[in-house]
């Protein structure tokens, strides 16, 4: 059942078994695992089917800390959330994301990637993709043969592309929308959690709209699934009782704010760089799947240098001093200052389908000509895990909304490992082409410089700072001193709270949250229907 907040009548009241808050991937994968169980689910989103500015506004905060894009911009505020212009990218976390790692602190998962398993298949399923290929296997369905690096030191792994337009858009959810079990309410946003008088028990969520209506939602559990900012902000918001905010009694909820950060770390001199560059473009499979290869330190190396799981591409660029492309540039401006309506995004979508047309079927014969010829180089562009960091953190201002909550402010900080792991990775890169005969890898100068502070570099790509991926706010952990949320993604200390999304990842890894976050949202669905029965 589909219902607009604007038309209840005001102090309306929504009874359920479950109230989900948030209607992204997470919140829309959890009502939808919950409604085959037989859960009565009330899914709330603050906005409603497209782009609105108003509702948008919702997202305006401060960045205090290292370069970030505007808040506003790293998120959509509708039903189906920032699926709406996600590229599409899909890799499971490695085994080694999941452990603790010896000299790199607050690493490791309360559960492991076998833990995991059963929900990465169904993740995959999902998005129509073969779980099975993710790592060097998918070589031989390419029908390529990639140099010999010593797996010991270098590994590949894939991307491979959910290509369903907008899977999670309402035009995708009738068996939400038409569901009896269901009621999907938009235009509802969640002012205030409300607890018992220990702050132990959930008692229900207090609700407003932008057009003045108010109202509560009941259920007998709870679960934030509203981003990795949101969710830490309604935690620390919802101090009524907990004076510190909900699930904060030692000052975790907010801190180890994790991205995949971006940079240029090294320039590649080969023999042959037609050839190199063909084996780590953009890839067609079979039936015309997209797939991209990616470089990636061994387990091995990571354990022995105490460095992280970072990835780099491989990408053809002209000189960086000669600034932006302009394909580059349309694009860029289309996305900055385009509103991200439907007919934007479409749009968009048109742009990355001529694309990949494009590199499908004519660039590798003009990249060939361009590199023989020394127009262009190719370059190694880290697509980085980060250290979990609890200086790293989403505070509260004093200033405050439309619907009178706190807004926030994002203090993004890099630690010396993150620095490290891409000299590592530029070294070992380095001595594998050496030693296969194939050319050098030259560190960019700013890599000599600082551990810390990465410089922002528009040339790189259309997300040169990081890729909208807000991780580790509110951590999972088995001990509350070290996480917000224990292995079910239940809130320490309250009973009946819990929390979907990127947001409980103790470790981010190389891979985009995506899969993960369907994983665990699955892993959470069983979690939560074992915990109501009577």
């Amino acid at each position: 059942m589909l219902v607009d907040f604007n038309d209840v009548q005001d102090e309306a009241i929504f009874d359920a078994d479950v109230c989900v808050v948030g209607g992204g991937v997470a919140g829309i994968t959890l009502a939808r695992a919950l409604k085959e169980t037989g859960c009565e689910v009330c899914l709330l989103e603050s906005g409603g089917f497209d782009f609105d500015h108003r509702t948008q506004s919702l997202y305006d905060g401060d960045v205090v800390g290292r370069t970030y894009h505007p808040l506003s911009e790293s998120r959509l505020r509708f039903f189906g959330g920032t699926t709406a212009i996600w590229g599409g990218r899909c890799a499971p976390l490695d085994p080694i994301d999941f452990v603790q790692r010896p000299g790199i602190p607050d690493t490791g998962w309360p559960l492991t990637h076998a833990d995991l398993a059963h929900y990465y298949r169904r993740a995959a399923e999902a998005f129509e993709l073969p779980y099975r290929t993710f790592d060097e296997s998918l070589w031989t369905e390419l029908n390529t043969d990639p140099p010999k690096f010593d797996q010991n030191r270098v590994r590949t792994g894939f991307w491979q592309f959910d290509d369903a337009y907008w899977r999670f858009g309402i035009a995708n959810s009738s068996d939400l929308t038409g569901a009896a079990r269901v009621r999907v309410v938009v235009h509802a946003n969640v002012v205030e959690i409300e607890t018992d008088e220990t702050a132990g028990h959930v008692t229900g969520l207090r609700l407003a709209s932008l057009n003045g209506r108010r109202g509560r939602a009941r259920a007998r559990a709870y679960v934030l699934a509203c981003g990795g900012i949101e969710n830490a902000r309604l935690l620390l918001a919802s101090n009524r009782v907990a004076k510190n905010g909900l699930g904060n009694d030692h000052d975790i909820v907010g801190r180890y704010f994790m991205e995949h950060p971006r940079a240029r770390i090294a320039k590649l001199e080969l023999d042959d760089p037609a050839t190199f560059w063909a084996t780590f473009r953009k890839q067609f499979a079979r039936g015309g799947r997209k797939l991209i290869p990616v470089l990636r330190l061994s387990e091995h190396v990571q354990r022995q240098a105490g460095v992280l799981n970072t990835a780099a591409t491989v990408k053809f660029q002209r000189a960086p001093m000669r600034g932006v492309p302009i394909s580059q540039a349309v694009y860029t401006t289309l996305r900055k200052h385009g509103t991200p309506n439907r007919a934007m995004r479409r749009l968009w979508r048109l742009y990355r389908q001529g694309n990949d047309a494009l590199q499908a079927w004519g660039e590798r014969p003009l990249r060939r000509t361009q590199l023989n010829r020394g127009i262009g180089s190719l370059y190694l562009i880290a697509r980085a895990e980060q250290a979990p960091n609890p200086e790293s953190r989403v505070l509260l201002t004093r200033e405050r909304d439309t619907l009178d909550l706190p807004k926030v402010a994002l203090d993004w900080q890099l630690s010396e490992v993150d620095g490290r792991t891409l000299r590592m990775l530029v070294e070992t890169m380095d001595d594998e082409l050496r030693r296969l005969r194939l050319g050098r890898a030259h560190p960019m100068d700013w890599l000599a410089e600082s551990d810390v502070d990465w410089p922002v570099d528009p040339t790189i790509g259309r997300h040169p700072i990081g890729g909208y991926h807000h991780m580790g706010t509110t951590r999972m952990a088995t001990d509350p001193r070290r996480g917000v949320v224990d292995v079910d993604a239940r809130v320490h200390l309250v009973d009946n709270l819990y929390v979907a999304g990127s947001s409980v990842f103790p470790t981010s890894g190389w891979a985009n949250p995506t899969m993960t976050i369907v994983a665990l949202t699955l892993r959470l669905a069983d979690s939560i229907t074992a915990a109501l029965k009577p």
